[in-house]
């Protein structure tokens, strides 16, 4: 479904803030960040391009992949909240 709710709720920057906020998030980012730096840094200029490709398409494909989770997870939710009111 195009535009709809649960696009809404995904795309909220709220909601992306609320997870980036706990400190276990924090420490995970920021330790993935300085291991991607010293690897780029260690990458000649056919590998470095290469390497961005790959970062790229793997960015593309957990985005789509969380939001794929994302819109399942709130489909159960309410399949499970309509099960108990109308059981």
């Amino acid at each position: 479904m195009e535009h709809s709710v649960i696009d809404y709720i995904f795309g909220n920057d709220e909601m992306h803030e609320m997870v980036c906020e706990t400190k276990k998030f924090k420490e995970v980012s920021e330790s993935g960040f300085k291991a991607y730096c010293k690897l780029r840094d260690s990458l000649n200029k056919e590998q470095l391009d290469l390497f961005d490709k790959f970062e790229e398409m793997m960015e593309e494909e957990r985005y789509m992949d969380i939001e794929r989770y994302f819109k399942a997870g709130v489909k159960i939710g309410v399949r499970f909240v309509s099960e108990c009111m109308f059981d």
